[in-house]
């Protein structure tokens, strides 16, 4: 246990004096962080807040991956995103096209930017995904799923390496012969539901060379959370827990520059 009282395999700070893991700044955008979250990725990072869309349910207003969807250095954003965000986007040299799809509290329009991408692989559901963003992915294979929020529910980095919190998720890529690792729901936090889902708890950034999962808390907590830690070390992914508790469900964390 480090002085942090995060374990050492699942904390990196940016502070550490290891050069490979020398952080540069980035910019997230997430929802709105707890206070101690806060503190500890703005010693890291400057980062922007999803301002609050009130067409969107309450406990999800300030999610930023209903509105955004990221891949690589291009941004999908929906016509009706918080012009502080897209600004935010802009100034940091991202390619930013707007979407067809305005979001609102339909479960459709919340899918049509919340699909999740890795190297090599795309999940979503075709019926809802916004059709600039179908032309973004150009010929990037799609696994087909039922859920239409697949960003929230699962953490792709390419077909050898997804974390999901979706059981359907999950039995869909088995079934396309993709390895994947399946952790519970139940103890992610999003106030006002019963739970949230690992992909609102997660970023993707690149330090030093090698990528590293920002999360909101310690995946390991999670009943299928060390195997997930385990494929990500087999990956050479690092893990940067922003908290030491349960992870929370931000509305994912989007590392920008």
């Amino acid at each position: 246990m480090g002085a942090d009282g995060l374990i050492p395999t699942d904390f990196y700070s940016p502070n550490t004096t290891n050069a490979a893991m020398s952080w540069r700044p980035v910019v997230v955008v997430a929802g709105a962080l707890p206070p101690a979250m806060a503190e500890r990725l703005q010693r890291a990072a400057s980062w922007v807040e999803m301002p609050a869309v009130q067409a969107i349910p309450a406990p999800l207003r300030q999610h930023a991956d209903l509105f955004l969807f990221q891949h690589k250095g291009v941004f999908v954003v929906a016509p009706n995103t918080p012009r502080s965000v897209v600004e935010v986007l802009l100034a940091q040299g991202a390619e930013v096209v707007v979407g067809r799809t305005l979001v609102n509290a339909t479960t459709g329009s919340m899918g049509a930017y919340n699909v999740a991408v890795g190297d090599d692989v795309a999940l979503c559901n075709p019926r809802w995904v916004d059709p600039v963003v179908r032309e973004v992915l150009g010929a990037m294979p799609i696994v087909a799923v039922r859920q239409p929020l697949c960003r929230c529910g699962a953490l792709v980095l390419s077909s050898r390496c997804i974390l999901t919190s979706d059981g359907g998720i999950a039995r869909m890529l088995r079934r396309e012969g993709m390895e994947v690792r399946l952790v519970e729901a139940g103890k992610i936090v999003l106030t006002g539901y019963r739970s949230g889902c690992l992909g609102g708890c997660c970023g993707v950034a690149s330090v030093g060379g090698r990528r590293v999962v920002l999360t909101t808390g310690r995946i390991n907590l999670l009943t299928g959370g060390s195997e997930a830690l385990a494929l990500l070390r087999r990956e050479e992914v690092r893990v940067w827990a922003l908290g030491g508790g349960w992870p929370v469900d931000v509305g994912s964390l989007f590392v920008v520059g």
